[in-house]
């Protein structure tokens, strides 16, 4: 889900010389875990719920998904 090099360079640019390094490797090490917990959903099939022809009219994601939005959904594992 997230790009950990990109992260990475965006929290070295922006603190740099602020932070310890002990302390950086830590937050990248911390964002690293959160990331690996969670799953992204390929299609509705893994929701795990039926789908129904009323969904586009009851739920906004379903409303994005028939005007042709592009979705990401994610589900947290473990």
């Amino acid at each position: 889900m997230l790009n950990l090099a990109q992260v990475e360079r965006i929290l070295q640019e922006e603190l740099g010389d602020r932070v310890a390094q002990e302390l950086f490797d830590r937050v990248i090490d911390r964002l690293a875990e959160a990331d690996g917990r969670w799953q992204e959903l390929e299609d509705e099939s893994q929701f795990g719920y039926n789908f129904s022809i009323q969904c586009p009219d009851i739920c906004l994601i379903g409303a994005l998904a028939r005007e042709g939005g592009r979705l990401r959904v994610f589900r947290e594992v473990g």
